[in-house]
């Protein structure tokens, strides 16, 4: 099995799991093997973590809002025979809303504060030839706060696609991811897959978002250094979780937050192995939405464009 065909399996994982941790790995075209031609089920792990701050915001209804995140996770990749491999994630984050204000659903009571997620999944990923693969497999999440019951935290579902290699240049791919969501109908989400080497120092990448930070979107990546490289990217950022008990009517319910996160960043390569990141930009059209524990919504709020930083360290061994 070749190295390229175990990264596009080990990249589509964490991209799905909606929170990802700073998995970067290698793909700048560097050609070095990862297993031999027969297989020897060596594992790979690849271990990273991220912090990120999003500045104040304004909430239309009255307040503001700032996020602090941290996550830190671990993926394992092993060969199970030349032409299949599985890849698995456990991922850990922590968000910390703090809201301030004295009116609207999202002023000064805080409908949430400190939301933990786990996620954990797997994709095995199948060689039908030398260009073209195909891959599947589950995925699962617990999320909120910190005494919700894990049991009413819990979602999972599973994605399934396809990829293929147009050249050594050019890898584009996609499918379908299906999970259930807690309090509200199953989410349907495209599968993106692309790798383009436009030029030796240039390419377009759907994996390497993860380097600088946790979405799973499309970076634009200018080496301009063996150790340095410089992007920018975007995406679009969901996340649902469940809230513990209050005395208000939102006890038990959900929360909501979904944005368009747009970011540059700059990395430097320690080694092909580890690397550390800079990283900022601007959450864009972002919406809060507070529900009872029966999915009805009691408020839903824009907030105003939000400025963000943060710092990423990843290490493959």
């Amino acid at each position: 099995m070749s190295r390229k065909h175990v990264l596009v399996s080990l990249a589509i994982l964490p991209s799905l799991l909606f929170a990802t941790p700073s998995l970067a790995q290698n793909d700048r075209g560097q050609d070095e093997p990862w297993v031999d031609q027969e297989p020897d089920f060596e594992l790979q792990f690849i271990t990273g973590a991220r912090f990120e701050h999003q500045f104040k915001s304004e909430i239309d209804d009255g307040g503001s809002m700032t996020v602090s995140r941290f996550n830190a996770g671990l993926s394992v990749g092993a060969p199970i025979t030349d032409s299949l491999s599985i890849n698995g994630l456990l991922r850990y984050e922590f968000d910390y809303y703090r809201f301030r204000g004295s009116s609207g659903a999202f002023g000064g009571d805080s409908p949430w504060r400190n939301v933990h997620t786990v996620s954990f999944g797997a994709v095995l990923n199948a060689d039908m030839t030398n260009d073209w693969r195909i891959f599947g497999g589950p995925i699962f999440q617990f999320s909120g706060e910190s005494s919700a019951r894990a049991s009413d935290s819990f979602i999972g579902g599973g994605i399934i696609g396809t990829s293929f290699d147009f050249s050594d240049d050019l890898t584009i791919g996609g499918g379908v991811g299906i999970v259930s969501q807690i309090e509200d109908s199953v989410r349907v989400f495209p599968v993106i897959v692309l790798n383009w080497q436009i030029t030796e120092e240039l390419r377009l990448s759907s994996q390497a978002a993860r380097s600088a930070s946790d979405f799973g979107g499309l970076e634009l990546i200018y080496q301009f250094h063996p150790q340095w490289e410089a992007a920018f990217g975007g995406a679009y950022r969901f996340r649902r979780f469940r809230l513990d008990s209050s005395d208000t009517d939102a006890s038990r319910g959900v929360g909501q937050d979904s944005y368009l996160p747009l970011w540059g960043r700059i990395t430097y390569y320690f080694s092909p192995q580890a690397s550390v990141s800079a990283f900022g930009g601007a959450s864009l059209n972002g919406r809060l939405e507070l529900e009872d524990r029966d999915g009805n919504r009691l408020a839903r709020e824009d907030y105003d464009n939000a400025s963000f930083v943060g710092v990423a360290l990843n290490v493959r061994f």
